[in-house]
């Protein structure tokens, strides 16, 4: 009857013609320990013998088609660790981490309108305050915060309206004792002001200023009573407050969302240094692997992992480039692997990782 032997690492050099694969044809009734021996392998040179993916002792009978794989003791006298056991997703990535030492990321300049998911490749630094001067948060009247103090419903504060700060202009005028001036969210504070009252908390007067309130000699042609105290700084966002000149706004590898565009659009910050994407190799491997256009004859699949792995790679922001299908052989994967290396980051590979004869 007819076996396949297969050898793992040094067990191949006990074997004359030194291939990782044997067939034999061996009497019906033939156990393991028969068959090693019959190989030429000396005893305490084995440590695991599986058949059809299955631990074996010596003592094993062996059925016609039956696949054995042989493994040897681990090097160095390090303890045995069965070869199907299984590591967790996080003792994973702790080992992959601790073996891989990543080089400084290439970069280039991405224009802002092009950058969003993009990873930054350095430090960026605020040019200028942001805000770059005192502006409204509210609409309302910009005031001195003295002339409010203790202003109340039944009790209001009597304050002159001497102008208005227009939108996206410098403010044409300046608030002394007893003034006001509209103001609008996003207005700059004019010179003398130092607290915005919201439109909501004062109420306009049919006539000037009553005489004897906090204003001018002159009575006003316009004036509103103040029915809420505000202190100095209330409702105005200061120069700086969102970011200083020369703060770092974003740390390098920063993947850059929305927020961050707008906020680099504040500042303007137009051109951005980021990481040249990473360029990952995919290959599967299998001699019963076809392409996913190609229909399976019995005993083939289709490529699942391949186009799966190339979306994963995009979907992290990562140039995915697909290598094609290798057959499980050594010197065309081998071959593969080299020619992957010499424009890849990065080379992932699909295909069996068991005991099976095709496997490892």
């Amino acid at each position: 009857m007819n076996i396949t032997v297969r050898l793992y690492a040094t067990l191949r050099e006990l074997v004359p013609e030194r291939k990782r694969v044997v067939e034999l044809d061996i009497p019906e009734g033939t156990t393991v320990g028969e068959v090693i021996a019959h190989l030429g392998i000396p005893p305490g040179t084995v440590r695991k013998v599986f058949v059809g993916g299955i631990a074996q002792e010596e003592s094993y009978v062996l059925q016609p088609g039956d696949e054995v794989a042989v493994f040897p003791p681990i090097a160095g006298g390090a303890p045995v660790q069965e070869f199907l056991n299984i590591r967790s997703v996080d003792e994973a990535r702790v080992r992959f981490q601790a073996a891989w030492s990543p080089t400084p990321p290439r970069t280039s300049v991405a224009a802002l309108s092009q950058a969003c998911g993009r990873v930054v490749g350095k430090d960026i630094v605020a040019p200028e305050d942001l805000p770059p001067y005192p502006r409204s948060v509210v609409d309302g009247y910009a005031v001195r915060a003295a002339d409010t103090f203790a202003a109340g419903e039944g009790l209001p504060a009597y304050l002159a309206v001497t102008g208005e700060v227009p939108m996206g202009q410098a403010p044409r005028l300046s608030i002394g004792p007893g003034e006001a001036a509209r103001i609008p969210t996003g207005g700059v504070l004019p010179p003398g002001a130092d607290a915005v009252v919201m439109v909501e908390h004062t109420e306009a007067l049919a006539g000037p200023v009553p005489p004897g309130g906090p204003g001018s000699p002159a009575p006003a042609a316009e004036g509103i009573e103040v029915r809420r105290p505000v202190g100095p700084g209330e409702n105005v966002i200061r120069p700086g407050e969102d970011v200083r000149s020369g703060a770092i706004v974003l740390r390098a590898g920063t993947v850059l969302r929305p927020a961050h565009i707008g906020l680099l659009a504040g500042l303007g910050v137009t051109q951005i240094d980021v990481a040249v994407p990473p360029r990952v190799a995919v290959i599967s491997t299998g001699d019963e692997v076809v392409p996913p256009e190609q229909r399976p004859e019995a005993g083939c699949i289709r490529d699942i992992n391949g186009p799966a792995l190339c979306a994963a790679v995009r979907s992290e922001g990562g140039e995915p480039f697909f290598c094609g299908i290798v057959v499980d052989e050594f010197e065309p994967l081998l071959n593969a692997l080299r020619a992957a290396q010499a424009g890849a980051d990065v080379i992932l590979v699909s295909g069996g990782s068991s005991i099976g004869l095709r496997d490892g």
